[in-house]
């Protein structure tokens, strides 16, 4: 994704998009992860904090 792309994109999933809101998350999931690992364990319920507070606050972006 460009970075022209991934501004729309994001533009979209800020106004309410929802395809464009997946996009988004299906782009940034592996680097969520990454960092949901607590003493080398996956941590579930942080992945699913972190994808909630994305989701909650979307709109909130300024673009």
């Amino acid at each position: 994704m460009t970075k022209n792309e991934f501004h729309d994109t994001l533009c979209k999933a800020v106004n309410g998009d929802r395809a464009a809101l997946t996009k988004i998350m299906i782009t940034y999931d592996s680097l969520i992860q990454k960092y949901c690992f607590v003493y080398g364990n996956f941590d579930e319920d942080c992945y699913q904090h972190i994808i909630l507070e994305i989701l909650r606050h979307i709109r909130d972006f300024k673009v």
